[in-house]
């Protein structure tokens, strides 16, 4: 019994595992965030600025380890659709 339950217990860490790079896979490919944020007329360097803050401008695999850090601290961030409230 120990046996099937340590099986399953593994088996759902996996099932997790592959669940959180789906997700970060999909928010990837779903387009950069920051034509969302940013508004029309922001430049480049307001990209940069941002991109920047946010750790956009990292490596992806360092973007996923952020992302899973965080995941499994209980902390899924903040929704970047009402955060930026424009230019300052």
């Amino acid at each position: 019994m120990q046996r099937f339950i340590a099986k399953r217990f593994f088996q759902s860490l996996l099932a997790l595992w592959v669940m959180s790079l789906i997700v970060f896979a999909l928010a990837r490919l779903s387009g950069d965030p920051l034509n969302v944020m940013l508004p029309l007329e922001a430049g480049p360097e307001d990209f940069e600025r941002v991109r920047k803050h946010w750790g956009l401008d990292k490596p992806v695999a360092t973007q996923y380890l952020v992302f899973l850090t965080n995941a499994l601290q209980g902390d899924f961030g903040k929704s970047w659709k009402w955060l930026y409230q424009g230019p300052t």
